[in-house]
């Protein structure tokens, strides 16, 4: 399995490909997320970008787009020790480790590529190594954590033989 870091750069790839491709008629369709058209969906993207960039020790201009945003973030994690520690008490976050941070973006990220491929009607194909890594991070987390308002719905049942990327995004809750 490839690194965080090359897992971040594989996962920002494909959404950069989605982002890409969105077109003036897309803003405000749809998503898998009801609560959201595609508009919404892109900005809490960036938005959860931007703070993990913050958390890391990294900065971005206010208002940044997504090209300003994925150089913040390679800016950040090229230390060679960007990702090791906690992040401080009182942070958002609280004390946790970092490495555990950025698997959170990358979830994040990842989850909301395929929400605005399949918005945007796009090959909702995602990096295997992103898929595999972020199925292990979500799966440990707590139930109340994962299930709470505004995180994900319920698991939506698929059979053993739906391929690993299936399997994760029935486990947010979405129908692949």
């Amino acid at each position: 399995m490839s690194g965080p870091v090359e897992i971040w750069k594989q996962t920002a790839d494909s959404f950069g490909q989605r982002l890409s491709a969105v077109t003036d008629e897309h803003w405000s369709a749809k998503t898998p997320c009801e609560e959201w058209d595609v508009r919404a969906l892109v900005d809490h993207t960036l938005g959860v970008q931007t703070m993990i960039i913050g958390a890391l020790g990294g900065s971005v201009e206010e208002g940044a787009d997504w090209n300003g945003i994925r150089s913040g973030m390679e800016q950040a994690l090229e230390s060679a020790d960007a990702l090791e520690g906690n992040l401080p008490e009182g942070s958002p976050l609280g004390p946790m480790p970092k490495h555990q941070v950025l698997g959170i973006g990358i979830g994040d990220m990842l989850i909301h590529t395929w929400d605005l491929s399949r918005s945007i009607d796009h090959d909702d194909t995602l990096p295997p190594a992103a898929v595999q890594a972020s199925t292990m991070g979500l799966k440990n987390m707590p139930a109340e954590f994962m299930r709470a308002p505004g995180r994900f719905g319920n698991e939506v049942a698929v059979g053993d033989e739906a391929s690993a990327q299936d399997q994760l995004i029935a486990f947010t809750g979405r129908q692949p």
